[in-house]
């Protein structure tokens, strides 16, 4: 999850030895049963930022490009070195882009 070679590796790890196996299963199904957005996203008309990791494992980057893509007046912020943990691994630079969306 995080960037390859980040030291919060050790962190995430500790993280997920300390998730319960109900707990995983649980919050795996309500991201399967959560219904696609996507066709809404041209009609959002609120300030929206997408903050992608420019080393992110998880979430391709085309899918990241897509979504900011597709929100009207999105802004982007692939944030370098970081993995799919970006407010972790680079919280400095998540928390400029933060204050951008919430001026």
């Amino acid at each position: 999850m995080t960037a390859p070679g980040s030291p919060l590796v050790g962190r995430v790890r500790e993280l997920s030895r300390s998730a319960t196996a109900q707990g995983i299963a649980d919050a795996l199904r309500g991201m399967a049963l959560r219904p696609d957005s996507t066709p809404d996203l041209p009609r959002w008309r609120a300030r929206a930022l997408v903050v992608c990791g420019e080393q992110d494992q998880l979430i391709p980057r085309a899918a990241c490009d897509s979504l900011a893509r597709n929100i009207p007046g999105a802004r982007q912020a692939v944030i370098a070195g970081a993995g799919h943990l970006a407010f972790l691994e680079k919280p400095a630079e998540v928390l400029e882009e933060l204050r951008w969306l919430l001026s």
